[in-house]
């Protein structure tokens, strides 16, 4: 199941932050996260990053967030930081 969860944020992570070889920071975030966060913060956050990776395919996209274009990923972060639903809002910016 961890493998799971790691892999869901880095792949976020590196579809939101596409640096070549990764954002810097993100993979040691990640770790100190599943190391040290209780189980529901860390739940919480893969959650979210699950919801970021699959929100193109709510959209009509056969793509997950990782696989679109810089162009397509920016429409698709801002439609989810601007929706009308505070839930949706939030898991954005989680």
């Amino acid at each position: 199941m961890k493998t799971v969860l790691r892999w869901l944020g880095r792949s976020v992570y590196h579809g939101i932050l596409p640096v070549e070889g990764g954002y810097p920071g993100a993979e040691r975030f990640l770790e100190d996260l599943w190391r040290d966060a209780p189980a529901r913060a860390a739940l919480a956050h893969t959650a979210a990053a699950a919801v970021v990776l699959l929100s193109p395919l709510s959209r009509g996209r056969l793509k997950l967030f990782s696989g679109l274009s810089p162009e397509e990923q920016e429409r698709v972060f801002t439609s989810l930081l601007v929706s009308p639903r505070y839930p949706v809002r939030l898991i954005a910016q989680l």
